[in-house]
Protein backbone atom coordinates (compact mmCIF):
# COMPACT_ATOMS: atom_id res chain seq x y z
CA UNK A 1 0.00 0.00 0.00
CA UNK A 2 1.42 3.49 -1.27
CA UNK A 3 2.13 5.50 2.35
CA UNK A 4 1.25 8.67 -0.20
CA UNK A 5 -2.67 8.27 0.43
CA UNK A 6 -5.08 9.17 3.44
CA UNK A 7 -7.85 8.97 4.47
CA UNK A 8 -9.84 12.06 5.61
CA UNK A 9 -13.19 13.58 5.92
CA UNK A 10 -15.48 14.44 2.53
CA UNK A 11 -15.39 17.84 1.59
CA UNK A 12 -17.82 20.00 -0.75
CA UNK A 13 -15.23 19.86 -3.11
CA UNK A 14 -15.09 16.11 -3.47
CA UNK A 15 -18.31 16.13 -5.04
CA UNK A 16 -17.37 16.25 -8.69
CA UNK A 17 -14.44 13.92 -8.10
CA UNK A 18 -16.66 11.55 -6.70
CA UNK A 19 -19.20 11.77 -9.25
CA UNK A 20 -16.43 10.69 -11.57
CA UNK A 21 -15.85 7.37 -9.60
CA UNK A 22 -19.14 6.60 -9.43
CA UNK A 23 -19.52 6.89 -13.58
CA UNK A 24 -16.79 4.14 -14.11
CA UNK A 25 -17.56 1.85 -11.69
CA UNK A 26 -20.11 -1.14 -11.27
CA UNK A 27 -23.05 0.96 -10.27
CA UNK A 28 -26.03 0.02 -12.60
CA UNK A 29 -27.54 4.03 -11.64
CA UNK A 30 -24.00 6.16 -10.77
CA UNK A 31 -24.86 9.14 -9.47
CA UNK A 32 -24.24 12.53 -10.52
CA UNK A 33 -22.49 15.37 -9.14
CA UNK A 34 -25.93 17.08 -7.78
CA UNK A 35 -26.53 13.83 -5.79
CA UNK A 36 -23.69 13.84 -4.08
CA UNK A 37 -24.00 17.95 -3.75
CA UNK A 38 -27.42 16.91 -2.15
CA UNK A 39 -26.33 14.00 0.12
CA UNK A 40 -23.56 16.38 1.44
CA UNK A 41 -26.12 18.96 2.35
CA UNK A 42 -27.90 16.68 4.70
CA UNK A 43 -26.69 17.11 8.32
CA UNK A 44 -26.47 13.56 9.67
CA UNK A 45 -24.17 12.41 6.69
CA UNK A 46 -20.61 12.05 6.88
CA UNK A 47 -18.37 10.29 4.45
CA UNK A 48 -14.36 9.01 4.21
CA UNK A 49 -12.11 9.99 1.61
CA UNK A 50 -9.19 7.75 0.01
CA UNK A 51 -7.04 10.75 -1.03
CA UNK A 52 -3.42 11.32 -2.30
CA UNK A 53 -1.75 14.50 -3.66
CA UNK A 54 0.20 12.29 -6.53
CA UNK A 55 -2.81 9.98 -7.05
CA UNK A 56 -6.49 11.84 -6.43
CA UNK A 57 -9.41 10.64 -4.98
CA UNK A 58 -9.00 6.89 -5.56
CA UNK A 59 -12.36 5.80 -3.18
CA UNK A 60 -15.06 6.90 -0.81
CA UNK A 61 -17.53 5.69 1.96
CA UNK A 62 -20.56 8.00 2.82
CA UNK A 63 -22.14 7.31 5.82
CA UNK A 64 -25.38 8.77 8.09
CA UNK A 65 -24.80 8.72 11.70
CA UNK A 66 -28.12 7.60 13.30
CA UNK A 67 -28.86 7.13 17.33
CA UNK A 68 -28.02 3.49 17.47
CA UNK A 69 -26.07 2.82 14.18
CA UNK A 70 -23.51 4.18 10.98
CA UNK A 71 -25.79 3.47 8.05
CA UNK A 72 -23.68 3.47 5.09
CA UNK A 73 -25.13 5.45 1.99
CA UNK A 74 -22.64 4.38 -0.33
CA UNK A 75 -19.78 3.43 -0.78
CA UNK A 76 -16.90 3.09 -3.96
CA UNK A 77 -13.34 2.48 -4.76
CA UNK A 78 -11.85 4.08 -8.21
CA UNK A 79 -11.78 0.42 -10.67
CA UNK A 80 -7.61 1.54 -11.41
CA UNK A 81 -6.97 0.91 -7.38
CA UNK A 82 -9.80 -1.70 -6.45
CA UNK A 83 -8.54 -4.81 -4.67
CA UNK A 84 -5.84 -3.02 -3.33
CA UNK A 85 -6.56 -2.52 0.33
CA UNK A 86 -8.40 0.89 0.32
CA UNK A 87 -12.06 -0.04 0.94
CA UNK A 88 -10.84 -2.65 4.10
CA UNK A 89 -9.17 0.80 5.28
CA UNK A 90 -11.83 2.33 5.12
CA UNK A 91 -14.48 0.51 6.28
CA UNK A 92 -11.80 -0.60 9.51
CA UNK A 93 -11.54 3.25 10.30
CA UNK A 94 -15.44 3.17 10.08
CA UNK A 95 -15.52 0.22 12.50
CA UNK A 96 -13.05 1.92 15.18
CA UNK A 97 -15.69 4.54 14.86
CA UNK A 98 -18.57 3.18 15.72
CA UNK A 99 -16.74 1.04 18.02
CA UNK A 100 -16.27 4.49 19.73
CA UNK A 101 -19.50 5.33 19.37
CA UNK A 102 -20.76 2.54 20.47
CA UNK A 103 -22.81 2.01 17.56
CA UNK A 104 -23.43 -0.84 14.77
CA UNK A 105 -23.13 -0.09 10.83
CA UNK A 106 -25.92 -1.56 8.51
CA UNK A 107 -25.42 -1.32 4.35
CA UNK A 108 -28.11 -2.46 2.50
CA UNK A 109 -26.91 -4.10 -1.17
CA UNK A 110 -28.74 -5.51 -4.45
CA UNK A 111 -28.19 -8.95 -4.17
CA UNK A 112 -26.76 -8.92 -7.56
CA UNK A 113 -23.63 -6.86 -6.41
CA UNK A 114 -21.37 -10.78 -4.92
CA UNK A 115 -18.45 -8.51 -5.05
CA UNK A 116 -19.50 -6.14 -2.16
CA UNK A 117 -20.90 -8.51 -0.43
CA UNK A 118 -18.34 -11.05 0.14
CA UNK A 119 -16.03 -8.25 0.58
CA UNK A 120 -18.56 -6.97 3.94
CA UNK A 121 -18.64 -10.94 4.84
CA UNK A 122 -15.11 -10.85 5.09
CA UNK A 123 -15.32 -7.47 7.37
CA UNK A 124 -17.30 -9.26 10.22
CA UNK A 125 -21.14 -8.17 8.68
CA UNK A 126 -23.76 -10.51 8.71
CA UNK A 127 -26.79 -10.56 5.90
CA UNK A 128 -30.19 -11.00 6.07
CA UNK A 129 -32.50 -11.10 3.23
CA UNK A 130 -34.96 -8.32 1.90
CA UNK A 131 -37.49 -9.35 -0.59
CA UNK A 132 -37.64 -6.89 -3.65
CA UNK A 133 -35.77 -4.09 -1.85
CA UNK A 134 -34.85 -2.89 -5.25
CA UNK A 135 -37.72 -3.26 -6.93
CA UNK A 136 -37.92 -6.34 -9.17
CA UNK A 137 -35.06 -7.53 -6.71
CA UNK A 138 -34.03 -8.55 -3.56
CA UNK A 139 -31.40 -6.70 -1.02
CA UNK A 140 -29.37 -8.13 1.38
CA UNK A 141 -29.05 -5.85 4.49
CA UNK A 142 -25.16 -5.94 6.17
CA UNK A 143 -24.86 -5.44 9.96
CA UNK A 144 -21.90 -5.18 11.91
CA UNK A 145 -22.62 -5.06 15.69
CA UNK A 146 -22.16 -2.82 17.91
CA UNK A 147 -20.12 -4.75 20.51
CA UNK A 148 -18.62 -7.63 20.13
CA UNK A 149 -20.71 -10.78 20.59
CA UNK A 150 -23.55 -9.04 19.62
CA UNK A 151 -25.71 -9.87 16.65
CA UNK A 152 -28.67 -8.59 14.79
CA UNK A 153 -31.36 -10.58 16.08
Amino acid sequence: MSPAFSIRPWEQEDCGPLAAIDHFGPMPEPWQEDDFRATWRRVPVNGLIFDSALYGLAAYLLYEVCDEELTVIKFAVRADWQRQGLGERMFRALIEKARIQKKAIVATLPETFLGAQLFLNRLGFTARLLRGHYGNEDGLIFVYPAKEGQTDG
